[in-house]
């Protein structure tokens, strides 16, 4: 079946997520923080990022086309080898990434 996954405000820093496979497009992650999280090689497709805190994130080979990053915070971020086609939105902060690789890499 399709899991839905909502979640505000919440703490995830330091987590490491090895495969997560969800309906990106049910995944909405909105004001939480992921400094420092291990989000590589994921499919968060369409999904909703609105407002979270990805400072220095891993999100290498993960695949966030049409996701919506509106007021997300990248710092130090590692985007590389990252599906960036098609996102939505604009950052709040979008400083010191790192983007080698990256398919459509953000301009700011």
């Amino acid at each position: 079946g399709i899991i839905s996954v909502y979640s505000s405000n919440l703490n995830y820093a330091k987590i490491a997520s090895q495969s997560l496979s969800y309906a990106s497009d049910d995944i909405i992650f909105s004001n939480s923080d992921f400094s420092n999280a291990q989000i590589s090689n994921i499919n968060l497709t369409n999904s909703t990022l609105t407002g979270s805190n990805f400072k220095e994130s891993d999100f290498t080979g993960s695949n966030l086309s049409g996701a919506n990053i509106q007021g997300a915070r990248f710092f130090n971020t590692n985007l590389n080898n990252v599906n960036f086609c098609g996102v939505k939105g604009t950052p709040f902060i979008f400083k010191g990434v790192s983007q080698y690789g990256t398919k459509c890499p953000y301009k700011q």
